[in-house]
């Protein structure tokens, strides 16, 4: 049984023989069935799907390859929209896809269908000067119908579509990057002028389950667009110019014109969905962002309908040529790049003392190196489990580091197992693409940062930490998921309950306050004169008295103070303003019986109510 996942070069080479047979079938006016594409697949892989040889999922790939390769011959060209028709029957004759796989939808990979390809490619109005980027190329039927351009770029993260895109478009730049990176990943190539894209809608890398994915990637290619070209993007049905989306929408297309904008609700019927999309024709020119939507069912309706905006002057690319970096991404390179710490002179009494007892000579030699570097580099180094530099000793003898490489002068990872094993990664390794950073924060840490995801650890032994007010700060840290661990799950809980978090400080606890000014004069029995024993938190004199423990009920008396029923000291005599503790010294705040306000009504644990559990 053939392995699915063989990464050899000889299934690609597989996918595109199959491809291949199907042409003769895509120039003729039948349609295409399953049987023949079937028929293709067994011919091309020498076995069936039942043995294991290809799967249902592959053979519609190889089907939008096969498309592919008929559209790039230019056996059908476009050149106006009295051209869509020809789009129209060609997208007939093809089967419906009805299988769909996991991976599929992991990685969003709803190709565009030939039909809406057409509509965009024309809306993009190419020119030979053209230089062009597909962000997600997936088996480039976006860009298959496009005339003469100046340089291709396509993006697809998946290998399998790379090889398809290398064999369909053999003078194209292919790379592998997330497409909601390439502001920044694609630097070192020449800024495109054109751009369309069908990006993901509701995933990205490294988050999972996006909702605001396709905006991400619409950033991006945005700011990798050069001044004054043109992107034209088939985006989802709710990324619209609407009261919920105001904000998103404005940040996103801030500097830019909207040109046209389309929504089709049954476009997509051939792929195996009927999801609702929207065409976008955008300008990188600053000019009105919003705009009138031609709403149709499908692109059959919108035939009569559609109108090519004339394109905007390109204008001088500006753009800050990439900084050339040696090696890998380093953790370390701001140390790198800075030359050793100077000697520092600590002025500490025992330092001072030993330098005092060395000769003049001893002296000039001394060079002592307190700084932290060695220690930081030290502690980087055990903290990390991914390696990416190594040390090395330059010709002053020196401690440096640099990008760790293979023996072909190619970087690569060194990566620590949870089984504490080293696994050396080379450049072109498939885990290379999967391996991230993830960072940890503690609960103080952590307020005001927001996170998708997150993994939270509380014992139920720090008494100090489990309570609500920190419980409440990593919960509310995380927008979709979040995992809990702990030691002993019921002990947490019950800890949390009884735990508020609330600080109280030592003077509140122990009830030595100082009067507040603000509450005015103080008569001889304590009482304000505008007090009364009715009000809360007063005893029969007017003046506050909380209940406390006996440890804690440290009155006037108890303090050196005066007792009950003995002349009041002179800060309880009648006055009418607050006692002066600044400029009078024979007060006291240990001679007074402070106001504490009373506790605070408990309130239910907010997490109970909502029904979040440990």
């Amino acid at each position: 049984m053939t392995d699915l996942f063989d990464p050899k070069h000889d299934r690609a080479t597989a996918c595109t023989d199959a491809a291949r047979m199907l042409l003769p079938l895509l120039g003729g006016q039948t349609k295409l069935s399953r049987r023949d594409l079937n028929e293709a697949m067994v011919h091309a892989f020498g076995g069936s799907d039942a043995e294991g040889r290809w799967t249902q999922r592959e053979s519609f790939e190889v089907l939008e390859h096969a498309l592919a390769l008929h559209l790039v011959s230019g056996s059908q060209p476009l050149q106006t929209a009295a051209d869509l028709p020809l789009a129209l029957g060609l997208l007939d004759r093809l089967p419906t896809q009805t299988v769909r796989s996991e991976e599929q939808i992991d990685w969003q990979q709803f190709s565009t269908p030939v039909d809406i390809a057409a509509v965009a490619v024309l809306l993009a109005a190419a020119r030979p000067t053209d230089v062009v980027l597909e962000p997600s190329a997936g088996n480039g039927l976006l860009v298959a119908q496009l005339s003469t351009i100046a340089a291709l770029q396509l993006n697809e993260i998946d290998p399998a579509r790379r090889a398809r895109l290398s064999a369909t478009f053999p003078h194209a730049v292919v790379f592998g990057h997330d497409g909601a990176t390439i502001g920044s990943t694609l630097t070192a190539l020449q800024r495109p002028s054109l751009i369309l894209m069908n990006p993901p809608f509701s995933r990205s890398v490294g988050r999972g389950a996006d909702a605001l994915a396709a905006v991400r990637h619409l950033q991006a290619a945005l700011k990798r667009l050069r001044p004054g070209g043109r992107l034209v993007a088939i985006m989802p049905d709710w990324f619209a110019h609407s009261a919920r989306m105001a904000d998103i929408w404005t940040t996103t297309l801030a500097g830019t014109a909207l040109r046209t904008s389309i929504r089709l609700t049954n476009g997509y019927g051939k792929h195996g969905t009927g999801v609702a999309v929207r065409i976008y024709v955008i300008d990188k020119i600053v000019g009105d962002i919003a705009g009138v939507t031609i709403a149709r069912r499908n692109v059959a309706e919108l035939v009569d309908l559609l109108v090519i905006p004339d394109r905007a002057a390109l204008q001088e690319d500006n753009a800050s040529s990439a900084v050339k970096r040696g090696g890998a991404v380093s953790l370390l390179r701001a140390m790198k790049s800075r030359p050793a710490a100077a000697p520092r002179i600590f002025r500490a009494p025992i330092l001072n003392r030993r330098l005092g007892e060395l000769t003049p000579d001893e002296r000039a030699e001394l060079d002592i190196d307190l700084s932290p570097r060695e220690a930081v580099i030290d502690y980087l180094t055990r903290a990390f489990p991914v390696q990416q530099m190594r040390d090395y000793r330059d010709d002053t003898g020196e401690v440096r580091s640099r990008p760790l490489i293979d023996d072909d002068g190619q970087p690569q990872l060194k990566v620590e197992a949870s089984d504490g094993r080293i696994h050396e990664l080379k450049a072109g390794d498939p885990m290379m693409e999967r391996i991230s950073l993830a960072y940890a924060l503690n609960m103080h840490a952590a307020q005001g940062i927001t996170a998708d995801n997150a993994i939270a650890v509380m014992s139920h032994k720090e008494s100090n930490l489990s309570n609500q007010r920190l419980f409440n700060v990593t919960v509310t840290r995380v927008r979709d998921d979040i995992q809990l661990f702990t030691d002993n799950r019921e002990k947490l809980t019950q800890a949390i309950e009884r735990n508020e978090g609330n600080k109280t400080s030592a003077l509140e606890t122990t009830g030595e306050l100082s009067i507040d000014p603000g509450r005015g004069s103080i008569s001889d029995n304590g009482a304000s004169p505008s007090a009364t024993g009715s009000q809360t938190g007063m005893d029969s004199s007017g003046s506050f008295n909380p209940s406390l423990p006996p440890e804690l009920d440290r009155g006037p008396e108890k303090l050196g103070g005066e007792k009950e029923g003995s002349v009041a000291s002179p800060a309880m005599s009648s006055t009418t303003t607050a006692p002066d503790f600044k400029n009078d010294p024979t007060l006291s705040a240990a001679s007074l019986r402070i106001g504490v306000e009373p506790p605070a009504i408990e309130l239910p644990f907010p997490e109970k109510d909502i029904g979040l559990e440990l």
